[in-house]
């Protein structure tokens, strides 16, 4: 049988983990994306990478631990989601001078801009991915194309 209810340690684990593992992933995979196509600063490939690692870390997180759903897996997006909004608030009291295309693209020029995109919006992405992964995987596959689905991402049941 398998355990059942609600983990405080998996919930302090995901809490704390999850958002620093997206990151990293994402940030990794990313830069591999980016050697094979030959680009650099490919915001949709960067975007493509969080979400789709951030799926799969869920679905992991999910099949090695069957309690995440309940032991917080759902809510680990709302963390990052507050991190986004308290940033974007703070940029926009800056008025005029507001630079809020960093958050979500990379810049055409060298420098930090765009560090907003990986190191806040693209880690709320992720997370948000990573809870749809948890849910999705704590669920039996009912037709083909989920299973086919679990398949390609390595969480078959």
């Amino acid at each position: 049988m398998r355990p059942a209810g609600f983990s405080p340690g998996l919930f302090v684990a995901q809490l704390a983990l999850a958002p620093l593992a997206v990151l990293i992933l994402g940030l990794l995979s990313t830069v591999i994306l980016e050697g094979v196509l030959k680009t650099r600063g490919n915001t949709l490939s960067a975007y493509a990478c969080y979400l789709v690692e951030g799926f799969w870390l869920g679905g992991k997180v999910q099949t090695a631990f069957p309690r995440s759903l309940q032991s917080g897996g759902l809510w680990i997006w709302i963390l990052p989601s507050v991190v986004l909004a308290l940033s974007l608030i703070t940029e926009l009291k800056q008025g005029p001078d507001a630079q809020l295309a960093g958050f979500f693209i990379f810049p055409n020029r060298p420098g930090l801009d765009g560090i907003q995109l990986v190191l806040i919006t693209l880690p709320f992405v992720a997370s948000c991915c990573f809870s749809i992964g948890v849910w999705v995987i704590s669920k039996p596959a009912r037709t083909e194309m989920e299973r086919r689905l679990r398949t390609v991402f390595g969480l078959a049941d």
